[in-house]
């Protein structure tokens, strides 16, 4: 009888263990994802003398392929053309983590 009961309960622990580590896997999986989001803010930037869409973008897109921060520009602000004029007010995006 007492080895029945001891298979019983070593079966009870060893389930109870598996269920503890599924809850721990989870739930730090849940906190890295809640971390690693990143805020992402916008602001007006005026386009000043001389400057060109390629200036602009290599500011605040900086690790980002130069021809696809001109593109991400152009489609914030709804723009066919890469001119832009002085005085221009444009959208731009600005990261923070």
């Amino acid at each position: 009888m007492r080895r029945k009961k001891s298979k019983e309960y070593e079966f009870k622990a060893s389930a109870i263990c598996f269920i503890l580590l599924v809850l721990f896997i989870l739930i730090s999986l849940l906190i890295n994802n809640v971390q690693a989001a990143e805020v992402i803010t916008y602001k007006n930037y005026t386009v000043k003398q001389g400057e060109v869409l390629e200036d602009i973008a290599m500011r605040y897109y900086a690790d980002t392929y130069l021809p696809k921060a001109k593109c991400e520009i152009k489609k914030l602000n709804n723009m066919i053309e890469s001119d832009i004029y002085e005085g221009q007010v444009i959208l731009v995006k600005v990261e923070v983590k």
